[in-house]
C-alpha cells in the first residue's frame, strides 16, 4: 500500500479517486499519507489514538448539543485519526502495536459482512442471555474463516458500504434507540480500545527483557488477526496467568490485550457508522432537504476538508504534504 516518495503520488490518489461517498477507505488513507507522512513520522500509535479520542469527545459534545454541522466536522477528524492509527500501525517494527492488516481487514476481523456475537444478518442477538456470557465475542476462528471469503470485497469499502452493512446488521436495533444513547455507546467503545493500548504500551519494551519465547516471530504473529486467533486458542484459558508473573504471565497479557486492540477497533468504527446511520434517519423522517445533516453530509464534509478541488490538503494549513507548525 505504501508509495515510494515521489513516485506517482498523484496518480494513485486520482486512481483511487470517486465520488467522496464512493471513496475506498484504502483511498482515504493514501490521501491521508499523502498530506501528513512526514509529520506522522514522529508519532506512536498511541499519540494517534489520543488525537482521534479528543475528536471523539467532540462528537459527543455535538450530540449532546444536537449540533449536525459540528457533528459530521468532528466526525471526518476523527476518520482522519482513527485511519492514521492503523497507517502508524503498519509502519511501526518489532512493536506490540504492529499491524498487517487494513483498515476493512481490522473492521471485518470483528464484523465479517454478519453480527460478530451471533455471526447472523440481521443480528439475533438476544442481549439478557449475552450478558450471561464471561466472553461474549469468543468464536474468533468462526470469524476469520467468514472474513476470508469476503477479503477482497471488503478491502473496497467505502464508509458509505460499511454504514451500509451495518445497517442491514444493526439497522432495527439502532432505530430504537435514540442518538444519544449510540453516542454513549461509542464512546464506551472508543475507551475500551483506549484500555487496549494501554494494556500494550506497558508492555511495549518486552522485547527488551529478552522474555523466553517473546521475541520477533512472536510479535509478527500478533501481528495477523490469523495470528492471534491461533495464539488466542492456544491462551484462551489461561487469563488467571495474567494475574502471576513469567513468560507466560507476560504472553498471556499480550495475546488478550492484542485481541482487545482489533475487536474494540472494530467495536468503535462499527458505532461511529451507527451514529451516521442514525443521523441519515433523523434527516429522511424530518424531511428537510437542506438540513446540515443530509444523507451525504459526512461524504460532503470529507470532500470539502481533505479533497478541496479533487486534491489532498491539510484542512489547517491548507498545504500537502501539512506544513501545520507542530513541536513533537
Amino acid at each position: 500500500m505504501t508509495t515510494p516518495a515521489g513516485q506517482g503520488q498523484e496518480g494513485s490518489v486520482a486512481a483511487a479517486m470517486k465520488a467522496a461517498e464512493d471513496m475506498p477507505i484504502k483511498g482515504w488513507m493514501e490521501v491521508f499519507r499523502q498530506i501528513y507522512q512526514e509529520v506522522d513520522s514522529k508519532r506512536t500509535p498511541v499519540q494517534m489514538w489520543v488525537a482521534a479520542t479528543a475528536h471523539f469527545t467532540t462528537m459527543g459534545e455535538a450530540i449532546r448539543r444536537m449540533n449536525f454541522t459540528d457533528l459530521m466536522h468532528s466526525a471526518a477528524h476523527a476518520f482522519c485519526w482513527m485511519c492514521s492509527f492503523i497507517l502508524a500501525c503498519e509502519k511501526v517494527e518489532r512493536s506490540v502495536f504492529s499491524l498487517k492488516e487494513s483498515f476493512s481487514d481490522v473492521v471485518g476481523c470483528k464484523y465479517p459482512l454478519c453480527c460478530g456475537h451471533c455471526q447472523a444478518s440481521p443480528c439475533a442477538c438476544k442481549p439478557k442471555d449475552m450478558d450471561k456470557e464471561a466472553n461474549k465475542a469468543a468464536g474468533y476462528r468462526v470469524l476469520l474463516e467468514r472474513r476470508a471469503k469476503h477479503r477482497t470485497t471488503l478491502d473496497a469499502y467505502s464508509v458509505s458500504a460499511w454504514a451500509g452493512d451495518f445497517n442491514d446488521i444493526y439497522g432495527q436495533h439502532v432505530h430504537m434507540l435514540p442518538l444519544e444513547s449510540i453516542g454513549f455507546h461509542f464512546l464506551e467503545e472508543a475507551g475500551e480500545e483506549l484500555t487496549a493500548i494501554r494494556d500494550l504500551l506497558q508492555l511495549e519494551k518486552v522485547l527488551r527483557e529478552h522474555i523466553p519465547g517473546i521475541d520477533e516471530a512472536f510479535l509478527g504473529q500478533l501481528a495477523t488477526f490469523e495470528g492471534v486467533v491461533a495464539l488466542y486458542e492456544q491462551y484462551e484459558s489461561q487469563k488467571p496467568e495474567m494475574q502471576k508473573r513469567g513468560p507466560e504471565a507476560v504472553k498471556t497479557r499480550l495475546v488478550h490485550a492484542k485481541v482487545d486492540m482489533f475487536v474494540e477497533f472494530a467495536d468503535t468504527f462499527s458505532w461511529f457508522c451507527s451514529i451516521q446511520n442514525k443521523v441519515m434517519s433523523i434527516a429522511r423522517n424530518c424531511g428537510e432537504i437542506k438540513c446540515a445533516f443530509k444523507q451525504e453530509a459526512f461524504a460532503k464534509k470529507m470532500e470539502d476538508e481533505y479533497l478541496p478541488d479533487g486534491k489532498p490538503r491539510c484542512p489547517s494549513c491548507r498545504a500537502c504534504p501539512c506544513d501545520c507548525l507542530f513541536y513533537n
